[in-house]
């Protein structure tokens, strides 16, 4: 069994509308042909899909589905989720339509019908994407459908400039895996391929991660059917909504106690408790601040895997902030000029100082190691003062099998670092590709180093002290 409480945070560059969170539009178009009955025998993209509705924000968002082979086969336009039964709604439709059943395959027919969707539903304040999860090239079999006619309605998906997350389950084909990876690229999305179905669900986690601007991290617990086990999750201040998304084979009991000792019942307003065969979902609206405990016992020994989703109300913080400087506006404003005059000369002053000495960075990096798309540790390393060209290796620490590291190079600048890819290695920041020549980093931004000759990617946000 495995227990993924997905920890996540919403940017602070979110949408500032009257949500309090940012909302997307997304379609999942499934390819449904008969040879996944081999590839996903078990309807592991199902389950994930299902996941993945249920961790989103109770409300807001709009979820469309479309399975195809070489023809559209089952769709559900794009439905607004307003309350739990329109998520139970959607994952009905996944489990009943994904059928394999299907023929021969010709994705560009359900992306088509996916862009449809989203030109005629998408809202202004949404942001939109398409998550494709397919096993092999296209084959139009019998159908008098050719080539030139399906990239051509390819041309026109992506000339919408909608992102297109793509999933390959066949990745040994080497030219079908160049058909999905381009359309990623094009889009300004990313392509997965999992060595098998069963890491669909931690893809399908990394692009929620992608979505927020956030990051996922796993721990482990061991359980038995003897006792319960606490696992503490402290959850900040500011929160709008929190997730607790525990994947399981086999029956457990969970219970959710509050900071003040509380055990939360599983009909309180304000919680939400989602029971599905093989996971379960606990979601908090404008949870507490503090400390507080999820309980478990396994029905059986079994060690389990865990994370957490946390969304912030960016918009009450905005105007709080708002408010209370109002307050102050009318008592200051007489010697507003004269601060400013102050303020000014004292920024010019220290920006001359500043500049004149290009000192290195003081800070830290935040470093994630991932395999295969799971992140496999997560941690703080001190950067350092230095003015000359440090390896990543030896500033990181990595093992050696993470060798590549040592050609590529960071450097200090006045602003904030430099990485300099000398190695061929793939810099990303922010999900584009970077001039191979480096990449310039500020505080609280991040970048990742995606190691040629393995499926590794190493993600690295920089924070200044």
């Amino acid at each position: 069994m495995i227990l993924i409480l997905l920890g996540l945070s919403v940017s602070t560059q979110a949408s500032t509308t009257s949500n309090a969170v940012q909302h997307f539009d997304i379609v999942f178009v499934i390819d449904d042909s008969g040879s996944m009955k081999q590839t996903d025998p078990n309807r592991l993209r199902v389950e994930a899909l299902k996941r993945f509705v249920d961790i989103l924000p109770k409300e807001g968002d709009q979820v469309g589905v479309v399975t195809y082979s070489t023809e559209v086969l089952e769709t559900m336009s794009l439905r607004d989720i307003r309350s739990e039964s329109d998520k139970n709604d959607i994952k009905k439709f996944a489990e009943t339509k994904i059928t394999q059943n299907g023929g021969w395959t010709d994705t560009a027919v359900g992306l088509k019908q996916a862009a449809a969707y989203l030109d005629e539903f998408k809202k202004v304040d949404h942001k939109q994407l398409i998550i494709l999860v397919t096993d092999g090239a296209n084959d139009f079999g019998d159908t008098g459908r050719t080539k030139a006619q399906s990239d051509a309605d390819l041309e026109k998906v992506i000339a919408k400039k909608y992102p297109i997350y793509t999933i390959g389950l066949n990745p040994e084909d080497q030219k079908y895996e160049n058909y999905i990876s381009d359309i990623a690229k094009r889009t300004d999305a990313k392509a997965y391929f999992p060595k098998s179905a069963d890491d669909l669900q931690a893809i399908f986690y990394e692009i929620q991660g992608l979505m927020y601007g956030t990051e996922l991290t796993l721990n482990n617990v061991n359980l038995n059917p003897s006792d319960y086990k606490d696992v503490e999750i402290d959850i900040p201040k500011g929160v709008f909504e929190a997730n607790i998304q525990i994947i399981h084979t086999a029956p457990l009991e969970s219970k959710l106690i509050a900071p003040n000792g509380d055990e939360i019942d599983h009909n309180m307003a304000g919680f939400i408790f989602t029971t599905e065969s093989s996971y379960t979902n606990i979601k908090l609206s404008e949870p507490e601040a503090g400390k507080w405990k999820l309980r478990l016992k396994g029905s059986k020994e079994e060690t389990v895997s865990y994370s957490v989703l946390f969304n912030y109300d960016i918009t009450k913080n905005a105007q709080a902030t708002q408010n209370n400087s109002s307050r102050f506006n009318n008592i200051v404003k007489w010697i507003s000029v004269v601060i400013g005059l102050l303020a000014a000369a004292l920024i010019m002053l220290l920006l001359l100082k500043k500049r004149s000495l290009k000192t290195p960075p003081h800070g830290q990096l935040k470093v994630i190691v991932m395999e295969s798309f799971i992140p496999r540790a997560t941690e703080w390393r001190k950067l350092g003062n230095f003015s000359n060209d440090a390896s990543m290796d030896d500033i990181l620490g990595c093992e050696d099998i993470f060798h590549e590291l040592k050609d590529v190079k960071i450097r200090g600048t006045y602003e904030g670092i430099m990485i300099i890819n000398s190695c061929g290695c793939d810099i990303r920041y922010r999900g584009k590709n970077n001039d191979p020549a480096g990449v310039e980093i500020t505080d609280g931004q991040s970048f990742r180093i995606i190691l040629s000759d393995k499926i590794t990617e190493i993600e690295i946000t920089y924070s200044a002290n």
